[in-house]
């Protein structure tokens, strides 16, 4: 009984963890995009389309996962949504032409899209009853830390050395965390 409040409690922060890190992967764009408009001499709308697209891929996409996510491998969905963010991001930052920025995060809203409904799907079936509400308050917490880690990066990248590693450093952290 001992064992599995502890395995419990391990999943739960295994769960945060990747939902929190999911989040510097997720908003890497978004808290450089002055940074990524004034390299690129890019107007608003041309980096706020890039955004549009992360928006609408990853809306359809939770709409779609969370009615078929009963029939995914949730590890392996878990795993390739890391593992595809890592690469979008690393693919993002080292790419030249702007005219893929949009495409690239239209997949990095797709891959990103799988995360919420197969964490709750994996927490829903393993958890017990007893543990349920601190899983949902621990998971409550993860936009507002992801957010802020995301930004705080950004901010110190910018600041010291290059807006690019707030991407290198997202493309690891999603590698290392699935």
């Amino acid at each position: 009984m001992k064992n599995k409040k502890k395995l419990e409690n391990q999943l739960i922060l295994l769960c945060w963890l990747v939902y929190t890190c999911s989040y510097i992967g997720r908003l890497s764009y978004n808290s450089n995009i002055n940074q990524i408009g004034n390299e690129f001499n890019l107007t608003y709308g041309q980096t706020g389309l890039v955004t549009t697209f992360f928006f609408f891929a990853y809306g359809i996409g939770q709409v779609v996962n969370g009615f078929l996510c009963k029939k995914y491998n949730t590890k392996i969905v878990i795993f390739l949504s890391l593992i595809s963010s890592s690469i979008l991001n690393f693919l993002l930052v080292t790419s030249k032409n702007v005219e893929l920025f949009k495409f690239i995060w239209l997949l990095n809203g797709v891959s990103m899209s799988f995360l919420w409904t197969s964490l709750i799907k994996l927490l829903s079936e393993t958890i017990s009853k007893e543990k349920i509400g601190k899983a949902i308050v621990t998971m409550g917490t993860t936009v507002a830390i992801g957010t802020f880690l995301v930004y705080s990066l950004s901010a110190l990248f910018v600041a010291t050395l290059n807006y690019k590693f707030t991407f290198y450093v997202a493309s690891m952290i999603l590698l290392i965390v699935s």
